[in-house]
């Protein structure tokens, strides 16, 4: 049986352009990790005691959550009534002496944007 080549290019080209169309279609979920949220975390390294700024686009919850780097959740709060512009908060958390690597996210209902943070012991 002789394989249709031509049908063969015509399928590769359609699922070509299916993948595409896929992904003009995904959801913005992350895009302040590009950069709208412009997060920072200092100091990093840090012993635990930490300060956190971030851009608002729009006046909207926040929820911040911290993970180790084995994946349990550390904390998980919603900050409320935020200004739209620059906004920064500080943090010390004493469940973090032991020091490691942990990972804090800055999430709206349709932003999110993770930053890795070093706690020395």
């Amino acid at each position: 049986m002789k394989a249709n080549w031509k049908n063969l290019k015509v399928r590769k080209i359609l699922l070509s352009f299916a993948e595409a169309a896929a992904e003009v279609n995904k959801p913005k979920l992350f895009e302040q990790s590009k950069g709208s949220l412009q997060m920072q975390v200092y100091p990093n390294p840090n012993d635990g005691s930490f300060t956190v700024k971030f851009n608002m686009i729009k006046n909207e919850k926040l929820t911040v959550t911290l993970i180790n780097g084995k994946g349990k959740k550390i904390i998980e709060e919603t900050l409320l009534n935020l200004s739209v512009g620059e906004n920064v908060f500080n943090r010390t958390i004493r469940k973090l002496e032991n020091g490691g690597v942990f990972f804090l996210t800055l999430e709206t209902a349709s932003e999110k944007a993770t930053q890795k943070i070093i706690v020395e012991p």
